[in-house]
């Protein structure tokens, strides 16, 4: 049974009708962008709309993951209506917690430390990339925050 879209409610009322979901396709999984890296820089807890996979990816290259915000299962679920299905839930549990909570659980220890970890494991890749210098990137510091300023349409 389908369930339309309602576009004049709030988003965390809006619901992905099944028709949708059943004709969402992604040919590739575990894939890492650009985006997935910002989060690490701002020190943003991260939760990947993409690839099956690519929450593990992440955490391959040795990146911290939020399991305190998300329920992280919806990396693994290949169909993809099942998995925008599973994001969008996570994503309303969160908008109905209270400001307050969100705000306790992003400002507490073991959340800051993951952060922390994030931004220098990103940077430490960025320092150490062998095709920087291919690209001008002799200020290394300036080639990131350009590339954390840089907006892709």
């Amino acid at each position: 049974m389908s369930r339309p879209i309602e576009h004049n409610t709030p988003l965390y009322n809006k619901s992905i009708s099944d028709e949708e979901l059943n004709q969402f396709a992604l040919p590739m999984s575990g894939w890492i962008s650009e985006k997935s890296l910002k989060s690490a820089y701002y020190e943003l807890p991260l939760l990947v709309v993409g690839y099956a996979g690519s929450l593990q990816a992440f955490r391959d290259l040795g990146f911290k993951t939020f399991p305190e915000f998300y329920d992280e299962r919806y990396d693994s679920v290949g169909h993809e209506g099942e998995r925008m299905r599973q994001i969008q839930q996570n994503m309303i549990r969160l908008l109905k917690m209270p400001v307050e909570e969100v705000h306790a659980l992003y400002h507490s220890d073991n959340v800051q430390a993951k952060l922390k970890h994030n931004k220098e494991l990103f940077i430490n890749m960025i320092k150490h990339d062998p095709y920087l210098s291919l690209f001008g990137g002799s200020d290394t510091l300036g080639s990131i925050q350009e590339f954390c300023n840089s907006t892709y349409k």
